[in-house]
């Protein structure tokens, strides 16, 4: 014969992956949000001259290429990781000429 305590930990086991299912879900959402309020900020950049973009290491095209990427990447991530990555090449450059 099982008592009713038995099935407790079993319950609580199942209550704390529910939760934990919760999170990720939210965290998730929370990424998706994040991702198209910042690819609103992208079509900002639009609005600056290739001077302007220049100014803070960006080209036109660049922005063309964080456009087309699918809506759950968030295209400032792209745009610092191409700021980054060519910051670095020009970098090497330098030391190598």
């Amino acid at each position: 014969m099982t008592a009713a305590l038995d099935h407790i930990p079993t319950a609580i086991a199942a209550d704390l992956r529910t939760i934990a299912n919760a999170g990720r879900v939210a965290r998730g959402l929370r990424a998706i949000l994040g991702a198209l309020l910042n690819r609103r900020e992208v079509d900002r950049l639009y609005t600056l001259t290739d001077r302007e973009l220049a100014d803070i290491g960006l080209f036109r095209a660049d922005l063309i290429v964080v456009s087309r990427s699918p809506l759950g990447v968030d295209p400032t991530r792209q745009l610092t990781s191409l700021v980054h990555e060519r910051f670095r090449i020009e970098e090497a450059a330098r030391r190598v000429g």
